[in-house]
């Protein structure tokens, strides 16, 4: 069994101040850090795909808080939840690197690398070219707009001292 409870934005406030100060000043630059990661993921999400079901590309940031842990993090989650009213997470592919698209030109026009005639209709020829949302990894939109930028935002903060600083003042307050 399990009880979720919704909190005003105050209230949360305040208490992601508390965490904060007792994390020693950690979690309020990963929150931001990652809260942009969530806003670039957000906005990049439907560029990158050829179909659009508007399931997905729900970009959350959360902070759960368990018994001996929190855990910060930001996912994607599918907009419908699954039968049991728990969110799921959206594995969506971008397009792989043999895509293709198909656009219209006249005919006569040069083709460039990796492009090839379709088909002419009239005084027009369809040319299948690379798509431009292709990636070459074949990697999801998850890893590529979440995880990677969000293992970014920790690296930047090992490598500026942030999380340094953060443990030591937590041993400093007798917390270490």
């Amino acid at each position: 069994m399990s009880v979720d409870v919704v909190i005003t934005e105050d209230l949360e406030r305040e208490l992601r101040a508390v965490i904060d100060a007792a994390s020693g000043g950690l979690i309020e630059p990963l929150w931001a850090g990652l809260e942009g990661v969530a806003r670039d993921a957000a906005s990049a999400w439907y560029t990158q795909v050829d179909r659009e079901s508007g399931r997905a590309g729900h970009i959350v940031t959360e902070l759960v808080i368990g018994q001996g842990v929190s855990v910060l993090s930001v996912g994607s989650t599918l907009l419908d939840a699954a039968a049991t009213g728990a969110p799921v997470a959206a594995i969506v592919k971008r397009p792989g690197p043999a895509s293709k698209v198909r656009v219209t030109r006249p005919r006569g026009s040069p083709l460039g690398a990796g492009e090839k005639v379709a088909y002419h209709k009239g005084d027009l020829v369809v040319v299948e070219v690379p798509n431009p949302k292709a990636s070459q990894d074949r990697g999801s939109l998850l890893t590529g707009l979440v995880v990677a930028p969000g293992r970014a935002v920790l690296d930047r903060l090992i490598e500026d001292g942030t999380i340094g600083r953060a443990i030591q003042r937590r041993i400093d307050q007798g917390g270490g």
